[in-house]
């Protein structure tokens, strides 16, 4: 049996006026609500999805919960919007052993989840900090005895490992609209 958790997903973007009614449909089938508790929401139009776009951030994006999401996830909403390249991004708050997650979703690149807090920033684990704080001091080490070839390698090393344990930079979602092909 899948565990529920609370999950919001946020769409944005430019989405072809062709796609409207399949979106809708696929928004309709996941049972959701425009906020925590509510269920149902039922777009019928391309009015509908404008209507209930939600200032965020100063973007409006049409923003959609479940406080009982199956794993904290949009399923079929999800398969949907990446089927059709529409920007999206999820967060689940997890529970229990499950870590609060967040997915972004681009078109055009894969989707990218990370665990976050709670308050969704990015979670980095204190083991991997820890060696590369290792690496960084034999490479100070180095370059205290004068051997900065060696020094300057390392670094550029330490860097690297560095630039892996962080989140990619992703853009943000831009303002939902419907647009004509």
């Amino acid at each position: 049996m899948a565990d529920r958790m609370a999950a919001e997903i946020r769409i944005g973007g430019k989405i072809l006026a062709d796609l409207v009614p399949e979106l809708c449909g696929a928004i309709s089938a996941a049972n959701v609500g425009l906020e925590y508790g509510e269920y149902g929401f039922a777009p019928d139009s391309a009015d509908d999805l404008l209507a209930a776009r939600t200032d965020y951030d100063g973007r409006l994006l049409l923003v959609l919960c479940d406080d009982q999401a199956c794993w904290g996830e949009f399923e079929e909403l999800e398969e949907f919007l990446r089927e059709k390249g529409i920007a999206y991004e999820r967060s689940s708050e997890g529970k229990y052993e499950y870590s609060p997650t967040s997915l972004f979703f681009r078109p055009g690149t894969r989707p990218v989840e990370v665990e976050t807090t709670p308050g969704r920033h990015p979670i980095v684990l204190a083991d991997s900090v820890a060696k590369i704080e290792r690496s960084l001091t034999r490479a100070l080490s180095r370059l205290e005895q004068g051997e900065q070839k060696e020094a300057l390698a390392a670094l550029r090393k330490v860097r690297g490992r560095l630039r892996g344990l962080l989140p990619p930079k992703i853009p943000p979602l831009t303002s939902l609209e419907i647009v004509n092909p």
